[in-house]
């Protein structure tokens, strides 16, 4: 019955964590019969952006592997490292209680900073894939 009442959840575009969400219009199996799980982070995106950029080419080619396509997508104008770290794994660790075997974590820039913050959990994610990782600015929340 549990598994029924999240796979209608998921069904209708949960969020986990604040902005741990689904991909959108990207094939999706389910942690039963997926290959794994991939968690793509984007970069920062300017304000003239309508939103998150594009995942790399990269990211289609796994999921026509089979792997289950997870964004974290977080606010240009509200994103601390602390706290986009914690979104993060508390949605990883719903992704290991839904039964995926493989979690892939793989990020862009500034994205790809947050992905490194699962290094301090052992066992979160099977593989980190940082892709010019980069954390900076003045204030001790963007370093």
């Amino acid at each position: 019955m549990l598994r029924l009442i999240v796979w209608l959840l998921l069904a209708a575009g949960p969020a986990f964590a604040a902005d741990f969400v689904r991909a959108p219009g990207v094939a999706f199996s389910g942690a039963d019969t997926a290959a794994g799980a991939l968690v793509w982070i984007h970069g920062t995106y300017g304000r003239d952006q309508a939103g998150p950029p594009e995942p790399p080419d990269f990211v289609s080619r796994m999921t026509a592997d089979g792997m289950d396509l997870w964004c974290l997508n977080r606010d240009r104008n509200a994103d601390p490292i602390p706290g986009s770290a914690e979104a993060l794994a508390a949605g990883i660790r719903q992704l290991r209680d839904q039964g995926y075997r493989r979690i892939v974590v793989a990020g862009h820039s500034r994205g790809a900073w947050i992905g490194l913050t699962v290094l301090a959990h052992p066992g979160l994610a099977d593989a980190v894939v940082a892709f010019s990782p980069a954390a900076h600015g003045p204030r001790e929340e963007r370093r």
